[in-house]
């Protein structure tokens, strides 16, 4: 039986809040065409008084898909490939599993890559309730 992977998906540049959504919204297709589950918008975006919107913005997806991380990772990372081989390099995302959170770059550090690894040989695998 595949195990349901269950996280959430930030992007992480979001200085430009109307290109953050349709970054989002790619994200979300990318993962729907992979076999999601289930796909939630996280939208924050209208900060308190006194607070800068950039502080508070968290535009993300919360994700239920079954199958492993490693190949949700590798989609992710062609996502990225295909916005940075047209200029775009602001794709930054954090996949957050439970308390464990991993940065995916479109140029990951060495550091980046030895997360990524963690998480998978953590979680790949693992029943839908992993990270709870």
């Amino acid at each position: 039986m595949t195990s349901v992977q269950r996280f959430e998906l930030r992007l992480v540049s979001i200085e430009d809040r109307p290109k953050a959504l349709r970054l989002r919204d790619e994200v979300r297709d990318v993962l729907a065409d992979l076999g999601a589950l289930k796909v939630e918008e996280v939208d924050v975006g209208d900060p308190p008084p006194g607070r800068r919107s950039g502080d508070l913005d968290i535009v993300g997806l919360l994700v239920a898909i079954a199958g492993s991380l490693a190949a949700i990772v590798q989609v992710l990372e062609g996502w990225q490939r295909r916005h940075a081989n047209r200029g775009e390099t602001d794709t930054t995302l954090t996949l957050t599993i439970g308390e464990f959170t991993v940065t995916l770059s479109h140029v990951p550090t060495p550091e980046e890559l030895d997360r990524i690894q963690d998480l998978i040989e953590r979680f790949d695998g693992r029943s839908d309730d992993a990270g709870n």
